[in-house]
């Protein structure tokens, strides 16, 4: 497909992404949508608005701006949103009552990430799909905040799988989800931004210094600040799961509050934390999509502090702003969705499939993740391919390395397999001993009866889990 076209579609899923649009902006925007009408590319544009799963906001921005497309496209994109605003609004019942026993049990909390930018910042609280509901609290607190979470009848997933969640404090910086037993609300209870295993390093203390007053759902709570949301918003994206959808977020909060960003006290965080690799991309996926002097400052500033592998992938694919657009993966989410219904399982034939399908991911990716996570050509070579292919098992063990080391990456995957061996042995003990040794494992399904969960709790964690 001819540059000129790609570029109409990139440009319109970027400017419809974006909260607030110039006079000039906006005309742009028209103009694009002009072209691709003429040059009748909505079933690309569509393709495009599902891989990078905004279709919420952009049904928001189109009728905000009054700007017409196929009904069949807004039909589409209004069903999505339609759902979405159901969802979040059974989830946002439910995170009002919890939070509102934090308050009244005066437990201070940070509302992070999109959560904390509803009504803040896209006046809404369905411009996107959230799973879970992340926030801060501090590590001192969670004795309090267990024994309140039991109160409310909160269930762990560490539960699920007959595990202590509370081990998870000494090499983590969150528990395990949480969740309302109605499966309506997820809670991800944070005391760090990054885990201490990881060469990242933010300090506790630090974050609650650079706290401001906020409300969620009219509940009173904190926010970071301006320069410290910023930086958590560039510092905590997935690298080949960034899409608009998650671009949006940084983009937009840098669009209305740079003036309140600091440009030598952003450079000092990041040199202070140690994130020169995650924040060095996240800004240039910005500046690739919204060109603007000072975020081409920092990434010129930071990029002698920045791996050389991120560099030039990073480079490579921001050699158009279509790649971006078009670029976003979820293979990752996929691996991890695998691990947890792995860890969840005690059965040895459950935990075989999840096992299973985490190296199938691994090894045999679909064609089009290939070609997203690499930012190939839409129609690349055989040989092009087939080198894709080799290198993507790599690639993702580097996503998972960064957070671990390589050595505790490689030894969680023996422990994979050494679980798996474990759980075969469990089951034969059981069978043999008719349960007087160790108890014959209980199926997941039997696990969910016995937690008098909904029937159907295994998808909807699932779901949950994307």
């Amino acid at each position: 497909m001819p540059s000129a076209k790609l570029n109409n579609l990139s440009a319109s899923l970027v400017l419809l992404n974006l909260v607030t649009l110039s006079d000039q902006e906006l005309a742009r925007l028209k103009y694009t949508l002009t072209a691709i009408q003429t040059d009748s590319l909505w079933t690309e544009w569509l393709d495009l608005v599902q891989l990078n799963a905004c279709e919420s906001l952009i049904y928001l921005n189109l009728v905000k701006w009054n700007l017409e497309i196929p009904d069949s496209i807004q039909a589409q994109l209004k069903s999505v949103f339609d759902k979405v605003a159901k969802q979040n609004a059974l989830r946002n019942e439910e995170a009002k009552r919890i939070f509102s026993q934090l308050s009244s049990a005066h437990i201070p909390f940070v509302v992070l990430k999109g959560q904390a930018l509803t009504e803040f910042l896209y006046n809404s609280p369905y411009y996107k799909k959230m799973n879970d509901v992340d926030f801060l609290v501090p590590k001192s607190s969670l004795d309090q905040l267990q024994k309140l979470y039991i109160r409310l009848n909160l269930e762990c997933a560490a539960s699920i799988g007959g595990r202590n969640y509370r081990k998870q404090e000494n090499f983590s910086h969150h528990w395990p989800p949480f969740f309302t037993r109605n499966l309506n609300c997820v809670l991800g209870t944070h005391w760090n931004l990054v885990t201490p295993l990881s060469k990242i390093k933010i300090q506790e203390q630090n974050l609650w210094q650079n706290t401001v007053p906020h409300s969620y759902l009219g509940i009173p709570c904190f926010r970071l600040n301006d320069l410290y949301f910023f930086f958590h918003l560039t510092v905590h994206l997935a690298y080949y799961k960034t899409g608009l959808k998650e671009l949006c977020d940084p983009l937009n909060w840098y669009r209305l509050k740079h003036a309140n960003i600091d440009y030598q006290k952003f450079l000092d965080l990041v040199q202070q934390c140690h994130a020169y690799d995650p924040v060095y991309r996240n800004l240039y996926l910005m500046n690739c999509v919204f060109p603007e002097a000072t975020l081409h400052k920092w990434i010129q500033a930071l990029e002698p502090n920045v791996s050389s592998f991120v560099v030039q992938d990073t480079q490579f694919r921001c050699r158009e702003p279509y790649y971006v657009v078009r670029s976003r993966s979820t293979q990752t989410s996929r691996i991890e969705k695998s691990y947890a219904l792995f860890s969840l399982s005690d059965m040895f034939y459950e935990k075989f499939y999840f096992l299973l399908k985490m190296w199938t991911h691994f090894l045999l990716p679909k064609q089009r993740d290939v070609i997203h996570m690499q930012s190939l050509d839409d129609l690349p070579g055989r040989f092009t391919l087939l080198l894709g292919y080799i290198k993507t098992p790599y690639l993702l063990s580097r996503v998972f390395a960064f957070d671990l080391g390589w050595k505790l990456h490689f030894l969680l995957i023996a422990k994979h397999h050494y679980d798996l061996l474990k759980s075969i042995a469990y089951f034969i003990l059981g069978v043999f001993s008719s349960g007087r040794i160790v108890s014959i494992p209980q199926t997941l399904p039997q696990k969910i009866k016995t937690l008098n969960l909904p029937i159907d709790s295994i998808e909807q964690i699932k779901d949950k889990l994307e």
